[in-house]
Order: structure tokens, then C-alpha cells, then sequence
């Protein structure tokens, strides 16, 4: 009967993806091709459960996979070094577990967190995420969190889903979209003001250059202090594109 814990044989490919991601470095001593020989070693050995698995190999030297020195045990004082060298070593190598464990733990979280996701969609749709689509919302979360995708997530729904799978596409590619627009809304605010100002402006005005007219706003709100309920009365007040921007400029220094 075949070991539960054989080994597994690394291709060239896969062998060469993980001394590309250690930038060919031995990650115990420090030590780079071609000074020393690398090899590929378990972080959590095979024998213990350690996983064939790219979060579980990882670059080491050949001295350091074999647990060899370079010099001789002649006197008490290298004996002294190489007992500090395999102490450091062990720490290194107790980190690196920690840090697997934590990364594996991370994926299950951001799992659960799909799930939910997942399970909230099936209850309007009757749909559930791809594969593709539970890629992109594990980068989604990523990028956002948790809260602020499931919101989002809420609001795509309501928003552009109408029981067709057109829709659904929709809503779903949406989503990353409203949740950047939520931010940026949390970290400045007056901007849902400001582009109600303008859509004052883009009413009343025969002409009005959008990108301008906002910057312009922005510009008086933020560095010249405008109030927004005086920005707002000058969309009010004005009668064409001229006067909006001879107003900007004589109340706040802001040429258009």
C-alpha cells in the first residue's frame, strides 16, 4: 500500500515558480544562486501532515535543507555559532509555519465571507456565483471588506436586477464600481453636494461643461473655503456658462 505522506515529485515548472517567487534565495540563511545549491523544502514536513502545496514548499539551500554547516564542530566557539545559526533558523522556520497558518486561515475567512455573499444573492436570484465569480469577489473583499461588498452587493441587486440573467450580470459587475463610489463618497463627502450644484447648472444652462464645472466647484468648496449653500445659489442665480464662470472667478479665485 502506498504512503499516506509520499512525497510528491515538483515539475521543472512548478519548481521554477517557487525560486522565481523567493527571487532564488534561500530563505533560511539568506544565501542566493549561484553562491549556493537551492532546493525546495516543506515548511511543515510531509511526515508531520505538511501539504504538497505552493504556501507549504519554499527555497532553501542545500546546507540549510540538509541541516548541515559549513565548517567544522573543532572548538567550543563554532559549536557556540552553529547552536545560535540553528536557534535563529528554527525561528525563522516557526514564523514561516505561523505565517501559513494565518494564510490558510485568512482564505477560510474570506470563504465564509463568500458564502454569505453567495447565499444572499441566491435568496433574490435564485442564482449563485461561478467559479470566475467567486474569484472576483475574494479580490472584491479584498480590495474593500467584507461590510462594504455585502452592501454593495445589496444595493447592485435592487438597482439594476430585474429577474433576467442580463440583469444579474449587470448588477454583479456593478457592484465593485458602487462599492469604489461608496468610498470615495466616505472619504469626501461634500462631492454628493457638489454634483447636485451641477446638475443644477447642466438644468438651467444651455451649456455646461460637466468636467469643468465640477472641478470648479470642487476647487472653491476645498481650497477656497465656498460655502455649498453659496455654490448652490450661484447655480441658481447664474443664466449661462459666461456668467457661472465670471462669478466662480470674482467670489473665489477660480478661472475656468
Amino acid at each position: 500500500m502506498a504512503s499516506k505522506n509520499k512525497r510528491k515529485t515538483l515539475s521543472k515548472s512548478t519548481r521554477f515558480e517557487i525560486l522565481k517567487r523567493d527571487s532564488f534565495t534561500c530563505q533560511y540563511c539568506g544565501h542566493s544562486a549561484p553562491d549556493v545549491i537551492l532546493q525546495i523544502d516543506h515548511i511543515k514536513p510531509v511526515k508531520h501532515g505538511g501539504e504538497d502545496s505552493l504556501l507549504n514548499y519554499i527555497t532553501s539551500c542545500k546546507d540549510c535543507n540538509q541541516g548541515k554547516g559549513s565548517k567544522e564542530l573543532s572548538d567550543h566557539s563554532t559549536l557556540a555559532k552553529q547552536r545560535r545559526q540553528l536557534e535563529d533558523l528554527n525561528e525563522r522556520k516557526e514564523q514561516m509555519k505561523m505565517m501559513v497558518e494565518w494564510r490558510e486561515e485568512l482564505e477560510d475567512l474570506e470563504d465564509d465571507q463568500i458564502k454569505h455573499i453567495d447565499r444572499k444573492i441566491n435568496e433574490i436570484t435564485e442564482s449563485r456565483l461561478s467559479s470566475k465569480g467567486w474569484e472576483k469577489f475574494r479580490e472584491h473583499i479584498r480590495k474593500f471588506g467584507f461590510d462594504e461588498i455585502s452592501e454593495s452587493t445589496r444595493i447592485a441587486l435592487n438597482q439594476y436586477y430585474d429577474g433576467t440573467e442580463e440583469s444579474l450580470d449587470k448588477a454583479i459587475k456593478y457592484v465593485p464600481r458602487i462599492a469604489a463610489r461608496r468610498v470615495k463618497d466616505q472619504e469626501e463627502p461634500y462631492m454628493k453636494t457638489l454634483y447636485y450644484i451641477r446638475g443644477i447648472l447642466r438644468n438651467r444652462l444651455t451649456y455646461c461643461n460637466n468636467e469643468r464645472a465640477i472641478r470648479a466647484l470642487k476647487e472653491a468648496h476645498v481650497d477656497a473655503e465656498a460655502p455649498l449653500d453659496e455654490l448652490k445659489e450661484i447655480a441658481l442665480d447664474v443664466r449661462n456658462w459666461t456668467e457661472f464662470r465670471k462669478a466662480i472667478y470674482a467670489n473665489y479665485g477660480v478661472e475656468l
